[in-house]
């Protein structure tokens, strides 16, 4: 992690900021650090150090949001095809798209198929 261009991470941690919280608020902030992957201490060094922690992706985010940018160079066929005026493959090609999406939002059959 980095602030004002000095590497955080590997500076050694001698000072310490004791903070009191309910238990509801501690429950929130621990739950908040294990969605980010992150140790309360860790979590909470980084929302004081106005840096905003990401929640984790799930596997099946992960895995989608991977399946779609592989579409990208299908994308990128579609483009040609309507440049080349090659209407037919076109619309083929936006099928199969078309098809993988639902694949991938839906699960391998595809909903309303």
């Amino acid at each position: 992690m980095f602030y004002n261009n000095i590497v955080i991470k590997d500076m050694k941690k001698t000072e310490r900021i004791n903070i009191r919280c309910g238990e509801l608020e501690f429950a929130l902030i621990r739950r908040h650090a294990e969605e980010c992957g992150l140790s309360v201490s860790d979590y909470c060094r980084q929302v004081l150090l106005s840096y905003c922690p990401r929640k984790r992706l799930s596997e099946r985010e992960f895995q989608v949001i991977t399946e779609v940018r592989k579409l990208t160079s299908d994308l990128s066929h579609i483009t040609n095809f309507f440049h080349q005026r090659k209407y037919a493959a076109l619309m083929d090609e936006l099928r199969s798209i078309v098809k993988r999406l639902k694949e991938i939002l839906y699960g391998s059959k595809g909903k309303n198929d």
